[in-house]
């Protein structure tokens, strides 16, 4: 019974600080794109606006629209807002103008946050109850947290899991505290790169779902799903999918060639010998 307590307290704290936190990145990137959507190709689109303003614009849309209209759409989330060139240049923009503190990808984050406050309530006698002021602050200290670490992983993933030079003063009070959490887990950089298209699609699939016709409302959920799985695959084969995502706070690129050269080496060698 605890345990169901602690949970409802979680969720509901944890998406009042959502909502707070999404309404304040609204703020950011509307004067962000309105002052620097010449920078960015097709930024007209975002103009003036903000990511979740124009989500709730496109659920609005697409209700009564035919194919050739949802096709356009589709491919207008998945190339300019979702999925578009440059090493997903626009979303990347998106994060940056919201200085990090993007909407955390929930499937990293939110176990993350369950588990840390179990551990705070039942690895001592100190058992929950919520007219105690100060469990709810540490449910809440607790879920700032890993915001934190949430905003340190936009960080890593706007600059390609590298920490650069400036990283520290982006996050003058919680570099260690995020780094350590982090250094602390099995998180690679594969899980969180599927998170992040997983929450992407999943956005993209409740857009879709607002449509009326139930043979196109389905066959656009399709499509997503069949991108969702190309993105994912492309992860899968990707050199770093296995990687923890804090690998190259110390090491470099060279490192990793020069351990797969190694690793390469010594199969073939051991094949040799068993031959």
């Amino acid at each position: 019974m605890s345990t169901v307590i602690i949970d409802k307290y979680i969720d509901k704290i944890y998406n009042e600080k959502l909502s707070l936190l999404e309404a304040e990145n609204e703020r950011y990137e509307n004067d962000y794109f309105s002052n620097n959507f010449f920078r960015i190709p097709n930024g007209e689109l975002l103009q003036g606006s903000s990511y979740n303003r124009n989500i709730r614009r496109y659920k609005a849309y697409v209700v009564d629209k035919d194919e050739e209209e949802l096709e356009f759409i589709f491919n207008t989330l998945k190339d300019f807002y979702f999925f578009s060139g440059g090493s997903d240049m626009v979303f990347r923009k998106k994060i940056e103008a919201d200085c990090y503190h993007s909407t955390p990808i929930k499937r990293v984050i939110y176990p993350r946050i369950e588990k840390a406050i179990h551990n705070r309530f039942f690895e001592s006698d100190n058992f929950f109850h919520p007219e105690n002021d100060g469990h709810i602050s540490s449910i809440e200290k607790t879920i700032e947290e890993y915001f934190n670490v949430s905003s340190f992983l936009h960080y890593l993933y706007c600059n390609d899991f590298n920490p650069l030079n400036d990283m520290r003063r982006h996050f003058p009070n919680t570099y260690d505290k995020c780094y350590e959490k982090l250094l602390n887990t099995d998180l690679t950089i594969g899980e969180y790169l599927r998170s992040f298209i997983n929450y992407k699609c999943e956005v993209m699939i409740e857009i879709f779902s607002h449509i009326k016709n139930n043979i196109l409302r389905t066959k656009m959920i399709s499509k997503v799903n069949d991108l969702r799985f190309d993105k994912l695959s492309e992860i899968d084969s990707s050199f770093y999918h296995k990687l923890h995502v804090c690998y190259f706070f110390n090491h470099t690129i060279y490192d990793y060639i020069d351990a797969e050269q190694k690793s390469k080496l010594y199969r073939k060698t051991k094949e040799k010998l068993m031959s």
